[in-house]
């Protein structure tokens, strides 16, 4: 096969997996969402906001890190949206779209003149795989992790426009923004600031003027020292330097490992990952020290290098604290983000710089190769998700009806103490599903007769009823009997002998079909009784 049929068919091979990608991964965030906060969620999502107006809120650290500028959507999300986490989450969909037009812009300023049509334009719908990746699923389904999405977006955006001021020298709010971005990214995560002093040692290389590279070095001293003032170090993390002074050979296996995470989601295993990020740690020696001394002439060029910096430089600060939790803690999930964008620009680096075809048409092949695959890794989004959600949900409504049941409030979170006192915050304050029926009335509805509430038909079976360790509260279990209403994906209101409100159940729940099989139903029901009478029977609930 000649290069012009092998380009036209990696052309048609990565524009097909960019599309799937990006509709599944959409799907995948869509049909993930409950509205339930999830573990760090309820720190820094729910009790930031309601401490928000003291203003300090907005600063303070959360574990390592100051999300000054993930604050901005999670209080946007809660004051404004409904407090669902959909401001959120399309913001990380927004930022991962972000960073693929910036990827692609890169692409275009330093692609090869040589390079075939077809193979330049299958390199930006690869790109799109990198970005959109359900890789990232972790970051995409739980709105906190937009942090992570902007902690790549905004130094990319920083070092982009710092090429685009240097490669004419004339439009001064390119060089404006690149340090403004810069020094925002600390509001990102904690790696975030690194970034002003890459920017500033971009410039050098650059050779920008002196009055530019004082300020760039006034913010990449200023920035650090604002953020590190008043810092407290996380007690379940290592001292900075202890993983590199006692274990220096497996801190830097775990770099490695972080760097190359994202190729486990192709079922490659651990050690492909380490040695694919000993390899981009190779390329930034090789390729990116040589792109940087020629920065004066060649600014687009030596972007790639920069970030690929950047993306070690966040490697090597996570195994500082991280290494001693054992190499697996290199693979979780959140890190393929910055995984994924390490994989993009390493790649791009080798294709812009190598003028051997041989090694062009090779990494050509493989970044194709790699957008198949991610194929079956986006096959996950539509895998059922119920059982998770229904376990959040199951929760929340724990939580609206002020029932501690611990098995369900650990699903939400690990602190049971802590959990339920910024539930109850949230609950008078009415934040997020405490504001949304039927979590929001539901306490206000016991007691109250049963013809008050909306029904719909269905027949229902109360299997089981157990009270609570120490509370009055009875955990009630049952299923819909009725084939056309089961499995009812809604409430369940649980009714006593006089007639009335007892407590609410979620329908939808997992149980065993009870038919001398195996097999697995979603047609069960799990909910609570607060009224302190037994439960006779019980009825679908239907929106008012």
């Amino acid at each position: 096969m000649n290069d012009v049929r092998l380009f036209r068919l990696l052309l048609s091979i990565c524009r097909i997996a960019a599309v799937v990608t990006v509709v599944l991964t959409a799907l995948g965030v869509w049909r993930n969402q409950t509205g339930v906060p999830w573990w760090d969620m309820w720190d820094g999502y729910v009790n930031f906001y309601l401490h928000a107006a003291s203003g300090a809120a907005w600063w303070e650290q959360h574990n390592e890190h100051r999300l000054l500028l993930p604050r901005l959507f999670f209080y946007a999300d809660l004051r404004w949206f409904g407090g669902l986490s959909w401001l959120p989450l399309a913001g990380s969909l927004a930022a991962a779209g972000g960073m693929w037009a910036l990827l692609a812009y890169l692409w275009r300023r330093i692609r090869p003149d040589d390079l075939d049509r077809n193979a330049a334009q299958m390199v930006f719908w690869a790109l799109g795989v990198a970005c959109f990746s359900w890789a990232q699923s972790d970051n995409f389904t739980v709105a906190f992790q937009i942090q992570f999405f902007l902690a790549c977006l905004l130094p990319l955006g920083a070092f982009v426009c710092l090429a685009a001021y240097a490669a004419e020298r004339t439009r001064h709010a390119y060089f404006a923004a690149a340090a403004l971005l810069g020094a925002l990214s600390a509001g990102t995560m904690a790696n975030g600031i690194a970034v002003p002093l890459l920017v500033c040692v971009y410039a050098v290389f650059l050779r920008l003027r002196p009055a530019q590279l004082v300020l760039l070095a006034v913010l990449a001293i200023g920035v650090p020292a604002l953020y590190l003032h008043g810092y407290v170090a996380p007690a379940i993390h290592d001292t900075p330097l202890h993983a590199w002074t006692q274990t220096p050979g497996r801190a830097l296996w775990f770099s490695s490992i972080f760097l190359g995470s994202a190729l486990t989601q192709l079922h490659l295993g651990m050690v492909i990952a380490g040695l694919v990020g000993l390899t981009l740690v190779g390329l930034l020696i090789g390729f990116g020290t040589r792109r940087l001394l020629e920065a004066r002439n060649a600014p687009w060029a030596a972007v790639p290098a920069i970030f690929l910096g950047y993306a070690v430089l966040t490697a090597l600060a996570t195994a500082s604290g991280r290494t001693s939790m054992g190499l697996g803690a290199a693979l979780a999930g959140r890190y393929a983000t910055v995984s994924l964008l390490a994989l993009a620009v390493g790649w791009l680096l080798v294709l812009a710089q190598t003028r051997r075809q041989w090694l062009r048409r090779a990494a050509l092949i493989i970044g194709s190769f790699c957008c198949v695959g991610n194929l079956a890794v986006q096959a996950q989004a539509l895998e059922s998700v119920a059982w998770h959600n229904n376990g959040l949900r199951l929760g929340q409504l724990a939580l609206s009806l002020d029932v501690n049941d611990a098995p369900a409030l650990e699903t939400l979170y690990p602190d049971n103490a802590r959990l339920r006192r910024i539930a109850e915050q949230a609950r008078e304050h009415q934040l997020g599903l405490f504001g949304v029926w039927p979590y929001r009335d539901v306490r206000a509805q016991i007691g109250q007769p049963a013809a008050q509430v909306a029904q719909t038909p269905c027949a229902v079976v109360i299997e089981r009823s157990a009270r609570l360790p120490g509370q009055e509260a009875l955990r009630i279990e049952g299923h819909l009997a009725d084939a056309k209403a089961a499995p009812y994906q809604g409430f369940v209101w649980l009714i006593d002998a006089d007639d009335r409100i007892a407590g609410l159940a979620l329908a939808g729940m997992q149980r065993p079909s009870g038919q001398g099989t195996e097999e697995i139903v979603d047609n069960g029901f799990i909910g609570y009784a607060t009224s302190g009478q037994p439960v006779r029977r019980a009825v679908c609930a239907a929106r008012p």
